[in-house]
């Protein structure tokens, strides 16, 4: 809202037709017993949280936007444990990668719902498009499957952007996602990367965000997101 039109409810009003749009529409194509309407507004955003709030909105989760500077110095080297080993991607692990992926998903979700029961090629394909040698994945040797991945690439502003970590049922607390992502973090670097990001949600039962933080990760902004019961 533009200053001169700021105090006489224009706002309210805007969220209000938005809403009463979105049950009209939902109404043609969903059932609404459980609807919910959701918007988005950053924690420097304080006149539209103010105006959710106010609208009887509220936080369901928080993202965090996390940066590593590019003067971050990196922790000491470390090693995948005994029994494990990196290898290269090759398309014909992108299946078993994505069944890791939800494994790990679902083992931490509350709600027990599937992340991924994708088993077509071109559903799950689109996440590993890019370059292989950036996807960092872990293999359990004696029983020869994946452990966990970190999945990297480089954005066209020349930003690296961890876009994917997680660890498989039976790997958790053995340092696999650490190890993982600074091997990620110093590959990058090696190719000329200075600067990295990644988003995280701040309510991860893993709290994902405090091994971020240990690698040299800070949080730049919370990114709630809010929702409303129809």
């Amino acid at each position: 809202m533009v200053p001169d039109a700021r105090g006489q409810g224009l706002g309210s009003q805007l969220l209000t037709r938005l809403e009463d749009r979105c049950r009209e529409k939902a109404s043609e194509n969903y059932h609404l017993a459980n609807l919910e309407i959701v918007a988005n507004a950053s924690s420097s955003e304080i006149a539209a949280r103010d105006l959710l709030q106010a609208n009887n909105y509220f936080v369901a989760f928080t993202m965090l936007e996390m940066r590593l500077a590019k003067d971050t110095v990196l922790p000491a080297w470390t090693t995948l444990p005994v029994g494990y080993e990196l290898r290269l991607v090759l398309p014909e692990h992108h299946l078993a990668i994505w069944q890791c992926i939800g494994d790990a998903f679902d083992a931490r979700n509350m709600n027990k719902s599937r992340f991924a029961e994708a088993i077509r090629k071109e559903e799950f394909a689109p996440y590993f498009s890019g370059d292989a040698t950036l996807q960092f994945v872990a293999w359990e040797l004696q029983a020869e499957r994946i452990a966990g991945q970190v999945l990297c690439r480089v954005l066209e502003n020349g930003v690296g952007e961890v876009y994917h970590v997680s660890v498989g049922v039976g790997h958790w607390r053995k340092g696999i996602a650490r190890t993982l992502l600074l091997m990620a973090l110093r590959e990058m670097r090696s190719r000329g990367v200075q600067e990295f990001t990644l988003g995280t949600r701040q309510e991860n039962q893993t709290e994902a965000w405090r091994l971020y933080e240990s690698v040299g990760f800070e949080t730049i902004k919370a990114f709630p997101r809010w929702r409303k019961h129809r």
